[in-house]
């Protein structure tokens, strides 16, 4: 998994941002208040290392699309205050239907991405790789 601080100012308090696939930070940048907040993404490795999360008194989860299936796996050993899920399900193939999961996989291009990225309502990232982006949905199946 890849770990993003959005903000860190040595708080109690943790939001634990499960990001959706291939979306970035940029949906998750406008969080602010007295809480850390970090960004999960790219699940081609699910392992959540726990010095990440474990040093916060309170946790809570905030889950968007993909992410919730992996934050649901997740969430019996985060034991988080709260959680949310936005827009996903804990299969991440029920999310969106198994045909167009496996056809998402099976056609992913540069095209067929700005298409997802326009109906997603995010930005592409800078820089992603469509090679990563086809092993991380594989993964997350």
């Amino acid at each position: 998994m890849r770990a993003d601080w959005l903000q860190r100012r040595g708080s109690a308090d943790l939001i634990l941002v499960f990001a959706g696939w291939a979306v970035g930070l940029d949906p998750f940048r406008h969080l602010s208040g007295a809480a850390d907040v970090l960004v999960l993404s790219d699940y081609r490795d699910e392992t959540l290392p726990e010095a990440l999360w474990t040093p916060y008194r309170r946790l809570n989860v905030v889950a968007y699309s993909m992410g919730v299936a992996v934050a649901a796996r997740h969430l019996p050993r985060l034991r988080p205050e709260r959680a949310v899920a936005i827009c996903g399900a804990p299969d991440p193939r029920a999310a969106i239907g198994p045909a167009i999961y496996d056809a998402t996989l099976a056609g992913l291009s540069p095209q067929s991405l700005a298409q997802f990225s326009r109906r997603a309502g995010a930005a592409v990232p800078p820089g992603a790789e469509i090679a990563a982006l086809a092993a991380e949905l594989g993964a997350l199946a």
